[in-house]
């Protein structure tokens, strides 16, 4: 995707947001939802039986929301997903929420996946993952990857120790032939995305929470990460990425002199630096023994 969007691709994500969100819910053809989980005994992706009705929220100049809701047919499950579609942004926005209205509990609800659609790719059709390693206190930190998924392939994204960018990035950009969708998973906590790519069919998505497996009590009501996808039709979207600022990112730990002799030591060694980052967000425990503060100023 270019600076500014295309008509050609702002009109692919209205149009994917109506055959995904509004006609199934219009049509009762929940199918084509791009979400699923699995209910009671019922196989994950089953929504035989769901009853579905979509109603318009509110609209500006910049975007226009409205809500689908499901209700199960039996355990007083409701599954509501808020939609957003942006006017001058080829985007699709949503986020589910799970809520029991009955005076018992849910049965297990498990498996549930915000994210879980499919695009059309003939064997022929070139299919490529495009990526980036998160931060795991390595060299190689938010490095570009990529990988190719031909017929039968399949590839698999996840976060580690429950922190959303430890180890990867919860974004990807999936090009299939000459177009393609960016997407991102907004979740503070473990996240996973499967890309399986069948051997003359669709290439089926899906992304959520790494596991998940529970009831809801009466009044309960828990919410699912959020996803966005961002369409594109232009090679645009497959540029290198630009140079990022020089940062040196310090533990919030570390005392006062330590971080100014830090930062001597790159002006010392007359390296430039953009941006000395202290992680105020991190603690941990104060170190005993080594060296005491010095009785000099460093500065």
């Amino acid at each position: 995707m270019s600076g500014a969007a295309t008509p050609r691709e702002i009109a692919k994500a209205r149009d994917w947001s109506e055959a995904h969100f509004a006609a199934p819910a219009r049509t009762g053809q929940l199918g084509a939802l791009p979400l699923s989980l699995k209910y009671g005994e019922a196989p994950s992706g089953d929504w035989s039986g769901w009853q579905a009705e979509s109603a318009a929220a509110d609209s500006d100049g910049e975007s226009s929301r409205y809500v689908v809701t499901l209700n199960a047919p039996t355990g007083g499950l409701q599954v509501r997903c808020e939609v957003t579609v942006f006017h001058n942004f080829p985007a699709v926005e949503w986020v589910a929420y799970l809520s029991n209205h009955s005076d018992e509990s849910t049965p297990i609800i498990a498996d549930i996946q915000p994210l879980n659609t499919s695009f059309d790719a003939s064997a022929e059709t070139e299919c490529v993952l495009h990526h980036a390693r998160g931060s795991d206190c390595k060299v190689d930190d938010f490095e570009p990857l990529r990988a190719l998924l031909p017929p039968s392939e399949s590839a698999r994204l996840a976060c580690a120790l429950g922190r959303s960018s430890n180890r990867t990035l919860p974004f990807f950009n999936l090009q299939v032939g000459e177009d393609g969708v960016i997407g991102a998973i907004g979740w503070t906590g473990g996240w996973a995305a499967d890309f399986n790519r069948e051997d003359a069919g669709p290439l089926i998505v899906s992304a959520g929470m790494q596991k998940t497996h529970l009831r809801l009590l009466p009044g309960e009501e828990i919410r699912t990460p959020r996803i966005m996808l961002l369409f594109w039709e232009t090679p645009d979207a497959l540029k290198p990425p630009g140079s990022a600022p020089m940062c040196n990112a310090v533990w919030g730990e570390n005392r006062d002199y330590q971080q100014i002799m830090k930062a001597r030591w790159w002006k010392d060694n007359d390296i430039p630096l953009d941006v000395f980052w202290i992680d105020a967000g991190w603690y941990g425990r104060r170190a005993t023994g080594g060296p005491t503060r010095p009785r000099t100023p460093v500065v």
